[in-house]
């Protein structure tokens, strides 16, 4: 029986040390995109540095959300997951167009090569 458990431990440490490994290859991608992304609005929407870090909180905080419960509620490409998705974005502008003047959103909404 001990044996048992110390292999179940084992294989356990394993899968949470993988899915670390994992994690680390991928995420610092996704926190670079959000960045970078950010970065293009300030420059753009001409952006206070405290603009800037409301935004940032604002986008990282839509991707954790993204991540800790749609992902693991719904599956991608299904309906609900793209209502689901849709709505989380559609918050996200919401909020991050209350952190900034009128005149810097319509900076944002008439960008070239939006999308």
């Amino acid at each position: 029986m001990k044996s048992m458990l110390k292999q179940t431990i084992y294989v356990i440490l394993f899968l949470l040390i993988g899915m670390n490994t994992l994690a680390q290859k991928t995420m610092p991608k996704h926190i670079q995109k959000i960045h970078d992304r950010t970065e293009e609005m300030a420059i753009i929407m001409d952006l206070t540095e405290d603009q800037k870090a409301k935004i940032l909180e604002i986008k990282m905080a839509t991707e954790a959300e993204r991540i800790t419960k749609i992902l693991k509620k719904y599956e991608i490409g299904t309906e609900e997951y793209i209502k689901a998705i849709k709505e989380l974005y559609r918050n996200n502008s919401l909020k991050m167009k209350a952190e900034v003047s009128v005149e810097q959103w319509k900076k944002w909404q008439q960008r070239p090569n939006k999308g």
